[in-house]
């Protein structure tokens, strides 16, 4: 996984974080499910208040497949 986290240095929060999956991950042996290559997220934080920091974005794109097992 590659990304990017942007902090406020005055503040020393989190305002940006964002990433990408290089490669595909497999859970047991691809046979439990797979998450694809290019998967990614990103998520933003802003200072809406005095000392108020809220998500104000939240975007996630998730690829593949997994397997639901019921018992």
């Amino acid at each position: 996984m590659k990304g990017t986290l942007i902090a406020d240095s005055r503040s020393r929060r989190l305002h940006q974080l964002s990433g990408a999956l290089d490669d595909d991950v497999s859970f047991g042996y691809g046979l439990l499910g797979t998450i694809h290559r290019g998967t990614n997220f990103t998520t933003t934080r802003d200072l809406v208040g005095p000392n108020v920091w809220k998500t104000t974005v939240l975007d996630v794109k998730i690829d593949g497949r997994i397997a639901f097992l019921k018992r």
